[in-house]
């Protein structure tokens, strides 16, 4: 040893967190002090500053060479360090092949270790006899990680025995910071089951998210199952698959069969039950066996602490969403930034966008600027594999049930589609009933009420609450005004236009009321082009301001 501090910093894909883990155990039985971002670093620590002490402070890197690994960001970027530092110690990266990759060409000359195909005794074997130099003389300690659950990191490289999952995105970008949480809250309950709901947007890649989960992690697991729950009434029978796969005895119906399933997870460990599109906890909450195992549910509903855990599931960083546009299309870094935002870095949209210029090969820019254009028209463009409709489609459900159920809501949501993909004061509603039509007249009167009726697009997953407002995605508006008919949607922008008028506050040279005007402001800046017309069949938008707006907040 050279006195570092570490004999290993592992460094890795995020989706290949399962390697890393079984090269490291590996590597601290045969002796060796490992350093593993997963294990050591703490949530909420700066990764940055964490990645250069590590290099810092350990002998050698190993890098878990994959194709996701030199693609990715913060991989590269240890290797270019680690490569500085290369004439100051010979052998100081170990490239170790986990699957047929090629190298770039700065790595290609180093010695590598190739565990490719290999099963586990032969892989481990392998490892170790490469990595005989420089042992450490003095036992090391033990690091924070599977330490603390007393249970070895699963073989990476081979599946669970029992397994049913939809196929890995090939396109998957990020949320590796919310993979690791989710499974640092899925791994807390040691002997007991535990429930975690993954709920959002409808489009922001909540499914995505499970499926990279269970494929991810997949060797924490020797029994992963896959079930749609859109349809409560089928719940059972993919279920009683699961029994079959077992091979258990199967019951004279249905429900007998379940039964006989849930009391074979009491007795083990290691499963993991995914509940795919559950709308409502009533609709799981009989299927889940009460032994040591994981339950994982997506949704569009927030309400599932009654179960368990919940983490909402938010639109990628813009850094991810240009990240997956690039990685598909080429484009200029500042060409995607521009087309993220106008998507709303919305995962369903930014695959949609990719898939429809994969298609057409239309060049982006010209994408981009039919789409500030014509975005009804391209929402419903675009082939996409993995996802539950496209943008057009994607919401259809709880539009139509929102429409059976609650008209003041629809209401509510049809005007806020025609405001600023911002927060919107529901002052602007509550103080100015008298401007709206019932049955939102009467609601929006009652600030309670009014409350509860925002309450109801968040339960939809239509809107984001937050204190005294609430907000739209800028793709769920469109999808909401290209479902109103064009007589329609100039009435709706017309009663927008009387609130925002009635609503500004006083004197425009006033400070007092800037705050205020800054809040309206966006507001009032959407409103300006609609001045619609009929035209091919499509409304279109006219152009000049309805609102003078002179504050200078």
């Amino acid at each position: 040893m050279s006195g570092r501090g570490t004999d290993f910093f592992v460094s890795h894909a995020g989706q290949d967190t399962g390697w890393a883990e079984w090269l490291a155990w590996q590597l601290q039985q045969a002796g060796y002090t490992v350093e593993l971002d997963v294990w050591d670093w703490a949530p909420g620590e700066d990764f940055v500053a964490r990645m250069a002490a590590a290099l810092e402070h350990a002998d050698r890197l190993l890098a878990v060479c994959t194709e996701a690994y030199f693609t990715s960001v913060f991989g590269g970027a240890e290797l270019r360090a680690a490569f500085a530092q290369q004439a100051a110690m010979e052998g100081r990266i170990v490239p170790v092949l986990v699957e047929p990759v090629r190298l770039p060409a700065l790595f290609a000359s180093l010695i590598r270790v190739d565990l490719t195909g290999l099963e586990e005794a032969a892989a481990a074997a392998r490892l170790r006899d490469r990595l005989t130099r420089g042992r450490p003389t003095a036992p090391p300690s033990f690091p924070q990680g599977p330490a603390t659950t007393g249970r070895r990191p699963g073989f990476a490289g081979r599946p669970p025995v029992v397994w049913k999952v939809p196929p890995r995105n090939p396109h998957f970008t990020g949320r590796d910071g919310m993979l690791a949480e989710l499974r640092r809250r899925l791994q807390a309950g040691e002997d007991t089951l535990v429930v975690q709901a993954l709920y959002g947007l409808g489009g922001v890649g909540k499914s995505q998210l499970a499926i990279e989960y269970a494929h991810r992690f997949a060797a924490d697991y020797q029994l992963v199952w896959w079930i749609d729950a859109e349809q409560p009434v089928l719940i059972g029978d993919q279920l009683a698959a699961l029994t079959a796969r077992l091979g258990l005895p199967l019951g004279p119906t249905v429900a007998v069969t379940v039964d006989r399933l849930l009391a074979e997870l009491r007795g083990r460990d290691r499963w993991l039950l995914v509940f795919d599109n559950a709308e409502r906890p009533a609709d799981v909450a009989d299927y889940r066996p009460s032994g040591p195992g994981h339950v994982l549910i997506t949704s569009r509903a927030p309400n599932w602490g009654v179960l368990g855990g919940r983490i909402e599931v938010d639109v990628l960083a813009r850094a991810e969403t240009v990240a997956l546009l690039r990685a598909r299309i080429p484009m200029t870094e500042e060409l995607a930034d521009k087309l993220a935002a106008e998507l709303g870095d919305l995962p369903l949209a930014a695959a949609q966008a990719a898939g429809y210029l994969e298609q057409t090969g239309l060049p982006p820019e010209d994408y981009l600027r039919r789409f500030r254009t014509r975005r009804a028209t391209l929402l419903a463009r675009g082939d996409v594999v993995g996802y539950h409709g496209r943008l057009d489609t994607t919401w259809a459900l709880s539009l139509e049930r929102l429409r059976e159920q609650d008209a003041a809501a629809l209401q509510l949501l049809r005007l806020a589609a025609f405001l600023a993909p911002e927060p919107i004061p529901l002052t602007l509603f509550g103080e100015h009933a008298t401007l709206l039509t019932e049955p939102l007249r009467t609601v929006a009167a009652d600030p309670d009420t009014l409350a509860g009726t925002v309450g109801t697009l968040v339960s939809y997953s239509l809107a984001r609450r937050s204190p005294g407002s609430f907000q739209l995605h800028r793709l769920v508006q469109a999808v909401i005004r290209q479902r109103i008919p064009c007589d329609r949607q100039q009435a709706a922008a017309d009663q927008v236009v009387a609130l925002l008028t009635a609503a500004a506050p006083g004197d425009p040279d006033n400070p007092a009321g800037w705050p205020a005007f800054a809040e309206l402001a966006p507001h009032v800046l959407t409103t300006a082009p609609w001045t619609l017309y009929e035209a091919g069949g499509r409304c279109q938008r006219g152009s000049g301001s309805l609102i003078p707006l002179r504050g200078k907040g």
